[in-house]
């Protein structure tokens, strides 16, 4: 029975030590250099598809931002040169009709044969509900106070009122002190006094009221004045006042000169003496 005793201890003890045996073996052979660089060879073939997929994620992200932002850049250029683009247009637009200006102003004067300076509009003034021209012109190129100052096709656009040596204020026909002896086209004598001084219409005043006139008559300068030639135009008329008393009517007229965009005008000068 001892014998027994001992025999099954023994098979008890003997798979524990074969394990014992058989773990403290695996760590032996785990920490030799061999295995190690098998186990990081395994393990490197694992991670190198996940490595890979990394990278490639990371530059395609790179390629897209870099293309936003270089689309970003394009379209910042594209802008900008559009910007130019319209500013030579402008610049180009306004050339343009300054030259066309120019040469209705040149073939009228060829026309009429009248002595005159070409002149540049410098700048816009304004006092009151006066409004002035500042032009590029003085008495050095013979310009005079009164001188009327026109416009392309003889439209008439108002008067010198102030010289100096290189520039000359021009007022508007519009000016409440403007006072110009006009009539209608076909006409042998003055129709009546064209006024400023009522916005952007003038008031042709002291019409005899049997003077046949309607809307759309033509008015032009009558030449009574002593420095104002006859037959500028002025402009439309587009209002009759039947109701004035007495022997005179009033008649509205719409300018035909642009006084807002004007840029190139003729002074027509007085011969030299």
């Amino acid at each position: 029975m001892g014998m027994s005793y001992r025999t099954h201890r023994m098979s008890r003890i003997v798979p524990w030590g074969a394990a014992l045996v058989g773990t403290l073996l695996a760590a032996l052979i785990l920490r030799t250099t061999g295995v190690q660089d098998a186990l990081q060879a395994m393990t490197g073939f694992a991670s190198r598809p996940l490595l890979g997929f990394s990278q490639s994620v990371g530059k395609q992200g790179e390629v897209f931002f870099s293309s936003r932002a270089s689309l970003i850049r394009q379209l910042q250029v594209r802008e900008d040169q559009l910007a130019q683009l319209s500013v030579q247009t402008a610049r180009w637009a306004s050339a343009d009709a300054e030259l066309q200006q120019a040469l209705a102003l040149l073939e009228y004067q060829q026309g009429a044969q009248l002595t005159s300076v070409t002149a540049r509009v410098l700048l816009r003034d304004r006092i009151g509900q006066d409004h002035l021209l500042i032009i590029d012109r003085g008495y050095t190129d013979g310009i005079h106070v009164y001188d009327p100052v026109i416009a392309e096709h003889g439209v008439l656009i108002g008067t010198v009122q102030d010289v100096g040596a290189t520039s000359s204020r021009v007022a508007l026909i519009t000016n409440a002190d403007t006072r110009i002896g006009a009539r209608t086209v076909g006409a042998s004598k003055t129709s009546g006094i064209i006024e400023g001084g009522h916005g952007p219409v003038l008031a042709l005043r002291f019409v005899p009221k049997n003077t046949p006139l309607s809307q759309s008559d033509l008015i032009v300068t009558s030449g009574i004045d002593p420095s104002m030639p006859s037959g500028l135009v002025i402009g439309l008329i587009n209002a009759l006042d039947e109701d004035t008393d007495g022997s005179f009517s009033t008649v509205f007229i719409e300018p035909m000169a642009d006084l807002d965009h004007v840029s190139i005008l003729s002074i027509l000068t007085r011969p030299a003496l």
